[in-house]
């Protein structure tokens, strides 16, 4: 491999990497923003009677005496870190790395809702499931949903690079002389054999 092959090789192999470190959210920002915002607004509303999911979250002691369950408070708890400013972070950064960390934990976030709902309509405290708790669940499948697209999709620059790896933009020498020699063996053979005689074939026409 030349000097120059080697470099152009190089060069975008680093394009590669830089362009994979940023990532474009703006195609999905309903589901994003929207699931924060109203992740967000559940926190002020009734998880359960009148039990806020502030309270749950700060642990306040209305929440001990609902006898909130440590999987209802870990649901909040991971939708103000993922689902919310995980996600809004890496959209305004537009950061490869920290949407892909939201991702994983607003599907942490989409599993633990489960179990909260599941726990909250099993205990006697309480009064079922609040509307916020019902708001936050929906709100962390609209996240999740809109960060599995931005993290599996590949951006312009990455798909132009891939093109351009498709097409060998970049020679390699070696293939090169490698076609030469074949080509030229080829044509080598065609004059040892001389004229092909084609009268009989002609005369069929």
């Amino acid at each position: 491999m030349t000097e120059s092959t080697k470099q152009s090789a190089e060069e975008l192999a680093r394009r590669e990497r830089v362009a994979a470190q940023r990532i474009d959210m703006s195609g999905y920002r309903a589901p994003l923003w929207g699931g924060a915002v109203a992740i967000a607004a559940s926190w002020f509303l009734p998880y359960t009677g009148h039990l806020t999911g502030l309270d749950i979250a700060l642990i306040t002691q209305r929440s001990i005496d609902y006898g909130i369950s440590t999987p209802e408070r870990v649901f909040v708890w991971l939708c103000a870190l993922g689902p919310v400013a995980l996600t809004l972070i890496s959209y305004l950064r537009k950061s490869t790395q920290l949407a892909q960390i939201a991702w994983v934990l607003s599907g942490i976030s989409m599993f633990f809702s489960i179990f909260a709902i599941w726990m909250r309509q099993t205990r006697d405290q309480g009064s079922g499931v609040g509307v916020g708790l019902i708001l936050a669940a929906l709100a962390v499948l609209f996240v999740v949903y809109g960060l599995y697209n931005v993290v599996t999709m590949r951006s312009d620059e990455q798909e132009e690079i891939a093109e351009l790896r498709r097409k060998e933009i970049y020679v390699d020498p070696v293939a090169q002389e490698q076609r030469e020699k074949f080509g030229a063996k080829n044509s080598q053979l065609a004059d040892d054999r001389g004229p092909i005689d084609d009268r009989r074939s002609r005369r069929k026409r």
